[in-house]
């Protein structure tokens, strides 16, 4: 399959504009090219020739190292658009169309020239025909039942309503219309399936597509080398979100998020469709982790065709699932003993059973005390960031430290081979994937010597789900993955060592992910001492900054001030990033222009910007270059059309509100109407500051009659800031304000004020909260009775877990949760119970004893109070609640747990063990660590005290 030529398009498209213009011969039109200001725009006719030939393609102007680094520079190129698009349209491009003419011409220049020789002309992936069935792309495989051996792979497929959807968005793709597609479900809920028969069931995708699985790239420098090479009519299967786009650096992260997105709108290798599957937690985490700065591609990336998987069958597809059942005996055993959601088995969770998910869940249960030792390292790596594969090692040294003294002498030395065979074997698990499956890795994987294990899915979610991670890791387990864990992993190990306050083991795994040259540890390491060793630390920025990380100014400078050194040393340092020419891609240029300005590197900030800027699209530049701070150092150094991509991009990052800054600079610079088409390209999914900015624009423009029309519109489709404007400037331009909805009738004025005056009364007395507290008596006896409920549960089972009692209050609210748990805490106080108090307070540290409201509450009376200083003046048990806290941190609990502990102990007049807990966090085993040195550079001996 061929690559599209972007030089012969180029050339085509230039040729139609031409044509459209209407001039009688190229040297006409050359030569009023050449006239045009400024000077430096001369275009002579065998050059526009070879242009419109597909012979040659434009220099791109920003090679000319010599020349002023601005997208207004002159250049034959602009000046022939402006000239062409002055005799079809009367009126000079838009900045989006320059900036869709620098792109193709950019991309031709590539194919011509260096970029692309080194380039292969196949494109990647193999014949979606080719493919046996969806579990060569990882499906599970279905449980196996004796006697019949003739039974296809896997059963007939039963649709969904979610299959429509798919099947339409399958369709629309093969039309010619690329889309990104991901399925949310649970494990074993037929997502990999479900997309497979979305796929197949169009004759000329399956007879005519290819398939990429990016998972096979290796390393992510040969991913984005591959990603390059894919052609139309592909199949991008992502078979590692999670691994790819949230446990990877946020640079890869990114990066990978910007190439997919990049190959979605790029028409020249349309129709491809990207498709994922994720589970909802994941999914959820990946949200919250692209809100940020590193976020904004990844974020719109999940902003295509999300299409969730319910866990059961039910209605039609149930009945033909139990039709089925007659002619496949694993269906109907599936269907007879799968799990119900509902009394009368009208939900069945099918898939789960027939992926062996009853059974892993079985023999993990039924493992021996090894076997479940092992699963418990597996899940705590996983936990911490640490594979998908997990080294044999690892698991077997690690999982020694989760037996008892009695345990490990019963089980013996080599129990992890055995328990390993048991957890691994396909047999008991009827053929489906097993608790610790045995993986194969590539020979390029870093690491590659195995055996290596996987956890399986449905355990590893499990773990992940409800209140289950914040668990202590023990010290055994740390040492494990400091000795036997693959470099690349430890990065993402270290940061989850340092959320739990474990400083000086953070240290050590990031040392050694340093020492394999991970510039990503080096910056988390420089901040990690800061406090404790500022020359470390400084040297550790230095050597991120040298590998290509970014650290901005915020952290580098204010160390050199604390060392008493000059900000001029930086300029010494030799930064690749800051070194970047016009070759570079528009991301690298942007993020290189925001880590100079964060330097203090202006002169070369404001170069590299607007390099970038004459590249760059409005979705790409902030998140790399340091946002509106660049726009205001571009305007004051004179470059306004190089701000004005900038804030435009700025005003784009989710939940901003820079629109009508944006549009300020645009108008400034002379540019309100491409202002007001910009805006109205954004569409009218548009946040409500950039409907804002479009209506003062028209007012601005005295363009009232479409300013009102655009706040009816905005008005009837919900948006109340729209209403609240529109009903303000009716009543001073006696205009009809419309009603809310279509066919309503509007409210008079004195009707919705009376209506305000009767529900809202100005004066509430004490008195007219009776019949409140009456109406609220039925939902307090209800809430009361659960909490006496589980009061006695706890008084009469004291090992009972906060899982067990979440598990039978399935249903309730967050809020509702934390009322009740904040009133068995209370009932725990008031019988005198420390006990039972301190283990309510581990559950729930977060949040104070609120008195609850009514006279018949029976609750403590005045403002609320902490818990902790409940349990110190009802007890005196500051002690017990620091060791609380400590397993709290410990556990995972982050900043909050720690935050509240170093409150505690100043209060307690312990400050010293509070700034020493501040600094130096804590050792495993929950004790504060004594003042510590961070490892030698380029070093981490896996030694780990505990103290």
């Amino acid at each position: 399959m061929g690559r599209v030529s972007y030089r012969q398009l180029f050339a085509k498209r230039l040729a139609d504009l031409v044509a459209a213009a209407g001039h009688r011969t190229q040297a006409e039109l050359a030569q009023r090219v050449s006239a045009r200001k400024p000077l430096g725009t001369a275009l002579s006719t065998s050059t526009l020739s070879a242009w419109l030939s597909g012979k040659a393609v434009p220099a791109d102007p920003a090679l000319d190292r010599k020349a002023a680094p601005s997208p207004e520079l002159a250049n034959p190129l602009s000046a022939l658009l402006h000239e062409l698009y002055d005799r079809t349209a009367q009126r000079r491009p838009t900045r989006q169309e320059l900036a869709e003419w620098e792109t193709l011409r950019r991309r031709a220049w590539d194919e011509s020239h260096a970029r692309r020789a080194a380039e292969p002309e196949t494109t990647v992936g193999r014949p979606l025909g080719s493919l046996g069935g969806p579990w060569e792309l990882s499906a599970y495989d279905v449980i196996r039942v004796s006697g019949r051996p003739g039974l296809p792979r896997m059963p007939d497929y039963v649709p969904r309503a979610h299959d429509e959807e798919l099947a339409r968005i399958a369709a629309r793709t093969a039309s010619g219309t690329s889309a990104s597609l991901l399925l949310v479900g649970e494990p074993s809920t037929g997502k990999t399936r479900a997309l497979w028969e979305a796929l197949t069931s169009v004759p000329e995708v399956r007879a005519d597509w290819t398939i990429w699985e990016p998972a096979k790239s290796g390393t992510h420098a040969q991913l984005m080398a591959d990603l390059e090479r894919v052609g139309p009519r592909t199949v991008v299967w992502l078979d590692d979100t999670r691994e790819r786009l949230l446990l990877s650096t946020a640079d890869a992260r990114e990066d990978l998020a910007r190439g997919l997105r990049r190959l979605v709108h790029d028409e020249l290798r349309a129709p491809v469709l990207i498709v994922d599957t994720m589970w909802p937690d994941d999914y959820r985490a990946l949200r919250t982790t692209s809100a940020g700065r590193h976020g904004t591609h990844a974020r719109l990336l999940l902003e295509g065709h999300v299409v969730e998987v319910p866990a059961t069958f039910r209605g039609a597809a149930l009945r033909t699932m139990r039709r089925q059942a007659r002619s496949d005996p694993r269906i109907d055993e599936a269907v007879r003993h799968a799990r119900s959601t509902t009394p009368d088995r009208s939900e069945i969770a099918v898939t789960q059973y027939l992926g062996g998910v009853p059974r892993v869940l079985r023999l993990a249960q039924e493992a021996s005390p090894g076997g479940k030792a092992l699963l418990r390292s597996a899940t705590h790596a996983r936990l911490l960031g640490y594979g998908p594969a997990l080294p044999e090692r690892l698991l077997a040294e690690g999982a020694v430290a989760y037996l008892e003294d009695w345990e490990y002498e019963a089980e013996g030395e080599d129990f992890a081979a055995a328990a390993l065979a048991y957890l691994s074997d396909r047999a008991e698990c009827r053929g489906v994937r097993p608790p610790l499956g045995r993986v194969p890795r590539r020979p390029y994987e870093e690491g590659a010597a195995g055996p290596y294990y996987r956890l399986n899915d449905a355990l590893e979610h499990r773990a992940r789900s409800g209140r289950r991670t914040a668990v202590p890791v023990p010290a055994g387990m740390w040492r494990a993955l400091l000795a036997h864990g693959e470099p690349h992993h430890l990065t993402a190990v270290g940061a989850a060592a340092e959320r739990r306050g474990l400083r000086r083991l953070a240290d050590r795994l990031y040392a050694r992910a340093e020492a394999s040259g991970d510039a990503e540890a080096a910056a988390h390491r420089g901040r990690l001492l800061e406090d404790i060793d500022p020359e470390t630390a400084l040297r550790c920025y230095r050597r991120a900054l040298e590998r290509g990380a970014h650290v901005f100014g915020f952290a580098v400078l204010p160390l050199l001030e604390r060392l008493g050194r000059r900000r001029s040393e930086i300029a010494r340092w030799s930064i690749p990033q800051l070194d970047l020419d016009g070759t570079a891609s528009v991301a690298a240029l942007a993020g290189a222009a925001g880590l100079a300005r964060s330097l203090g590197l202006t002169r070369r900030a404001v170069e590299l910007a607007c390099r970038a800027a004459s590249r760059g699209d409005d979705v790409t530049l902030p998140q790399q270059g340091g946002g509106w701070e660049m726009v205001e150092i571009l305007l004051a150094a004179g470059h306004p059309d190089a701000a004005e991509v900038w804030a435009r991009s700025c005003a784009l990052i989710p939940d901003s509100g820079l629109f009508q800054a944006a549009v300020s600079v645009m108008v400034d610079n002379g540019h309100a109407e491409e202002a007001l088409a910009w805006l109205q390209d954004i569409g009218d999914e548009a946040p409500p500051c950039a409907s804002a900015a479009r209506y003062r624009l028209l007012r601005r423009l005295e363009r009232d009659d479409e300013a009102w029309s655009h706040l009816v519109s905005r008005a009837q489709s919900g948006d109340r800031g729209a209403r609240g404007e529109l009903e303000r400037w009716g009543k001073e331009s006696g205009r009809e304000t419309p009603p809310e909805r279509p066919g309503q009738e509007a409210v008079p004025e004195a009707a919705q004020e009376a209506v305000r005056k009767e529900a809202v009364p100005q004066v509430v007395h004490r008195k007219d909260l009776s019949s409140l507290w009456d109406g609220m008596a039925a939902d307090r006896r209800v809430v009361q009775d659960m909490t006496d409920a589980l009061y006695d549960r706890l008084k009469s089972c004291p090992d009972a877990s906060k899982e067990s009692l979440l598990a039978s209050c399935e249903g309730w609210s967050g809020l509702l949760e934390v009322l009740v748990f904040n009133r068995l805490f209370d009932r725990a106080c008031e019988d005198g119970d420390l006990g039972l108090a301190l283990r309510l307070y581990g559950w729930e540290p977060h949040y104070t004893v609120q008195p609850w409201p009514g006279p018949a509450s029976g609750c403590r009376r005045g403002s609320a109070r902490s818990k902790a200083e409940v349990l110190i003046d009802t007890f005196g048990a500051a002690e017990e609640i620091v060791e609380v806290l400590l397993r709290a941190v410990e556990a995972g609990d982050g900043d909050g747990a720690e935050h509240r502990l170093v409150a505690l102990l100043h209060r307690t007049g312990r400050s010293g063990e509070a700034e020493r807990l501040s600094r130096y966090g804590i050792e495993p085993g929950a004790t504060i660590a004594a003042p510590w040195r961070p490892v030698d550079d380029g070093s981490a001996a896996p030694v780990l005290s505990t103290r």
